[in-house]
């Protein structure tokens, strides 16, 4: 009978465990500052969106909607980042309040001419 030493069997045993161990590859590759920056304005706008259900006005109205803001910010945490971007272009397109456009502009013009006309 062979008897084998405790420094031989682990010797043995190692490669057997390395044979039976599934190593995954692992691929390095540089970031570009393109890609880092578009990761940074994705957070970037998802942090605005999630900032508005912040303020008190926003989630009393979704209160008075029936939506808890708890659920808003769930809600906004599942948007993709195609949906944020697209979400935040729509605010950023929208009238801050008090804005004139040119059709306001024309008519208050007109009126205060036929005023000046007609005193």
């Amino acid at each position: 009978m062979i008897t084998l030493r405790r420094g031989k069997f682990y010797v043995l045993l190692l490669p057997a465990c390395l044979s039976v161990m599934q190593v995954g590859v692992v691929h390095a590759a540089m970031v570009g500052t393109d890609e880092a920056l578009a990761a940074e304005q994705h957070d970037a706008a998802r942090d605005r969106v999630q900032a508005l259900v912040n303020r008190a006005d926003i989630r009393q109205r979704l209160q008075d909607m029936g939506i808890q803001a708890s659920a808003a910010r769930a809600r906004i945490a599942a948007l993709s980042d195609a949906e944020v971007a697209s979400l935040t272009a729509t605010m950023d397109k929208q009238p801050a309040g008090g804005d004139l456009g040119q059709t306001d502009l024309i008519v208050i013009l007109l009126l205060a001419i036929l005023l000046v006309i007609v005193i």
